[in-house]
């Protein structure tokens, strides 16, 4: 078992001062924080000097000076660190602040779950380096290699109608695109009703698990995984074809902190906003709207073009006889765009 592996216990949010140095420390990048406006956090040097050595062992890179203060310089690390998750967030008026970051778990939906079982409010989230059991829709793997990914899921209790519990793959997968193109430059296509591709090649997905409570949607875990860093060599044989990473595209992929911040921006503003307007958005980024798609399920297969989406998040489908479907997530298990009708 590789250090990585052994559970030395979550790096857990703490609401204080420090998130306050911290901030100080993000508004004046590269440039140095004075001593006086450092000390009115109502600390001692000794303390603050402790809690710039604690971000230093973390892996950033600080300059102290008895003279000018203290600055943080670049670049900043890909890690994970609740200090400057805390203060993003809260600076940019996402209430979602609080939140778990693991080295390695067997799946953040899973983790989340049991940290709502516990009583965890809606926002709380989960973070990893790796999942050991990453997983997708019915149950299929999601290679989760260690630092090269962005494994992350949240608690949400919408309090909304057990029907409606589709909307959020598709609030949630729109934050994703728009979060990586925010953060990278890159242009993300969607398709129904949770994934992610790039320049036709999946880079990531969405997966929502409910609970329900007769007809309520008591509470709701979503879950992203993004491929940031992987290269051809990590990718096993048979997703060779078909996966992609940021970083075949950009040069330098943009830390795995920054695409988490975006995607919670987004994915807040999304969740309160009008459903309309987030599916008319989702449906500008899909490239399977007005074209043949091949549905397979459970009990069958067949050929439709694909309408667009319901009031609901389901995708309407219009079969060669001319009859209109709308099919939700639990019905189906692949969609794929097919020229040849078959």
């Amino acid at each position: 078992m590789s250090d990585w592996e052994k559970d030395s216990g979550p790096i857990v949010t703490e609401q204080s001062w420090r998130r306050d140095f911290w901030g100080l420390l993000w508004e004046s990048r590269s440039g140095f924080v004075p001593w006086e406006k450092i000390l009115k956090l109502g600390r001692s040097t000794q303390e603050i000097v402790e809690e710039a050595f604690f971000l230093e062992k973390r892996g950033y890179t600080l300059e102290l000076s008895p003279v000018l203060g203290i600055r943080l310089l670049a670049p900043l690390p890909d890690i994970f660190c609740s200090r400057e998750w805390e203060y993003r967030l809260w600076i940019s008026g996402v209430p979602w602040v609080t939140g778990v970051a693991y080295p390695v778990v067997g799946s953040t939906n899973e983790e989340t779950h049991r940290w709502a079982e516990k009583g965890a409010g809606e926002g709380f989230f989960v973070l990893a380096d790796a999942q050991r059991q990453g997983r997708g829709r019915w149950g299929r793997g999601w290679q989760s290699p260690l630092g090269l990914g962005l494994y992350g899921s949240i608690l949400l209790r919408p309090g909304w109608e057990a029907r409606q519990a589709t909307r959020l793959a598709i609030v949630a997968t729109l934050a994703a695109a728009e979060a990586v193109e925010e953060t990278s430059g890159q242009r993300i296509d969607l398709g129904w009703p949770n994934d992610l591709f790039l320049e036709g090649r999946k880079v990531g997905g969405v997966l929502v698990e409910t609970r329900t409570q007769g007809a309520a949607l008591q509470e709701a875990v979503i879950g992203l995984g993004l491929n940031v860093r992987q290269t051809e060599e990590d990718w096993d044989e048979d997703l060779k074809p078909v996966a992609t990473s940021l970083a075949s595209y950009v040069s330098s992929p943009p830390r795995r902190m920054d695409l988490w911040i975006a995607f919670l921006h987004r994915l807040y503003r999304n969740y309160h906003m009008d459903f309309s307007l987030c599916r008319a958005r989702w449906e500008a980024r899909s490239p399977m709207l007005q074209r043949l798609v091949r549905i397979e399920s459970p009990r069958e297969m067949f050929v439709g073009m694909a309408l667009g989406l319901s009031e609901l998040g389901e995708l309407n489908v219009q079969t060669v006889e001319g009859r209109v479907y709308s099919l939700g997530p639990a019905a189906v298990t692949r969609v794929r765009v097919t020229e040849s009708g078959i």
